[in-house]
């Protein structure tokens, strides 16, 4: 599993690519610094203990938990990663479907809860369930270690599909600005000697 980084150059925050975990299980991590996986500047991770799969799998393990309340945080969760609503309230929706679940995120500090990682585990998660005929077999399949590795990996997957998308866009950004650089050099040039042109012949005339 990934660590959420902030990088101090260009302001990035998602997914570490230099450290990874294949089960983050009780990991504390404090002071630690990687390159941004955007801008290559100074990125830090952020800090504390952690087990993010696992606890947000350990509150749709609980008895009781359905698909129902599945998607319902989960539209949560997604209203919260648009902006929609802010975070106190997706955190007030989701102490009432769940309030392990409201606890484990709210552990986090309000203002820099990834809510876009959030969602992605919880896509992951649903993907498990359909494939189940009962909530109960959904409950159980989450269980397994097994399981917790293959969303592991599948949101590692999703957070570089997403970094690599973001350097396209950037590339694609910074080849547009230069043309539009370029096309305003040469405008401004041909403008600067019309401008001459004119003035010389104003010169010419009153001669």
């Amino acid at each position: 599993m990934s660590i959420p980084v902030n990088c101090q150059r260009c302001g990035y925050r998602g997914l570490s690519q230099d450290i990874v975990f294949s089960d983050l299980i009780g990991v504390r991590i404090q002071g630690v610094g990687v390159p941004c996986p955007k801008c290559g500047g100074h990125a830090n991770l952020q800090s504390g203990t952690y087990d993010f799969v696992g606890e947000v799998i350990s509150a749709f393990r609980a008895p009781g938990m359905t698909r129902e309340k599945l998607d319902a945080a989960s539209q949560v969760v997604k209203e919260a990663a648009t902006g929609a609503i802010v975070s106190d309230d997706a955190l007030q929706q989701l102490s009432k479907i769940s309030g392990q679940l409201a606890k484990i995120i709210e552990r986090s500090d309000r203002t820099r809860i990834d809510w876009n990682l959030i969602f992605t585990i919880l896509a992951m998660i649903y993907t498990i369930w359909v494939g189940h005929n009962s909530d109960n077999d959904a409950r159980e399949a989450l269980a397994e270690s097994r399981t917790q590795t293959e969303i592991n990996r599948k949101i590692l997957e999703e957070s570089r599909a997403q970094t690599a998308l973001l350097r396209e866009l950037t590339n694609e950004t910074a080849k547009k600005s230069a043309v539009q650089v370029k096309r305003s050099a040469l405008g401004n040039r041909a403008e600067r000697r019309k401008s001459a042109a004119v003035e010389r012949r104003s010169k010419g005339c009153r001669k």
